[in-house]
């Protein structure tokens, strides 16, 4: 059985407002995102340089 939506929501332990672990959260979101673009971009380039039928 899946786990509910709030379930699963109090399992994410985000820091408190003045935590410097927010600072250490924003730079492995930050590289997670730009991780994501890249591989998006490189499967657009890719999809260009396919022939078309």
């Amino acid at each position: 059985m899946q786990p509910t939506s709030e379930e699963r929501r109090f399992k994410i332990a985000l820091p408190t407002m003045n935590n410097s672990g927010w600072s250490a959260f924003d730079e492995d979101l930050d590289q997670v995102l730009q991780t994501a673009l890249d591989q998006s971009i490189q499967s657009f380039k890719h999809y260009l340089r396919s022939p078309t039928p």
